[in-house]
């Protein structure tokens, strides 16, 4: 695992709650939060999306994996797994991965202006 997986842990919350705070905004906008919310289903909206890009082949995703699993496991968020396929070269393919995942990966790396993906 690098030194930067704080810094990581740390956007991850950062967007989590940033997903909340727009969530909550749109509802205040929208006058949703004049209504009573005593009804279940006003309380199922998602706070927000969790997305990680993740392989069976990749040494440091255990933890990853792990604290995505907690994420998962709330019912306010909506968490989705890509497993990437570039760490396939090592000789363990992961069964799970696909070329779309990869490309996807990439498109965030390119519309953040990143130099570099990570797993």
């Amino acid at each position: 695992m690098t030194p930067r997986r704080p810094l990581r842990l740390a956007a991850l919350a950062l967007a989590l709650s940033a997903f909340a705070g727009a969530g909550l905004a749109g509802n205040a906008l929208a006058g949703e939060a004049d209504k009573p919310r005593a009804d279940k289903a006003s309380t199922d909206q998602p706070l927000g999306v969790v997305e990680l890009f993740t392989s069976q082949g990749c040494s440091s995703c255990l933890p990853a994996d792990a604290f995505f699993a907690e994420l998962a496991a709330k019912e306010n968020i909506v968490a989705l797994a890509y497993h990437v396929d570039y760490w396939d070269y090592l000789g363990w393919k992961d069964t799970l991965s696909r070329k779309e995942n990869t490309e996807r990966q990439y498109e965030y790396m390119r519309a953040f202006g990143s130099r570099s993906v990570y797993t």
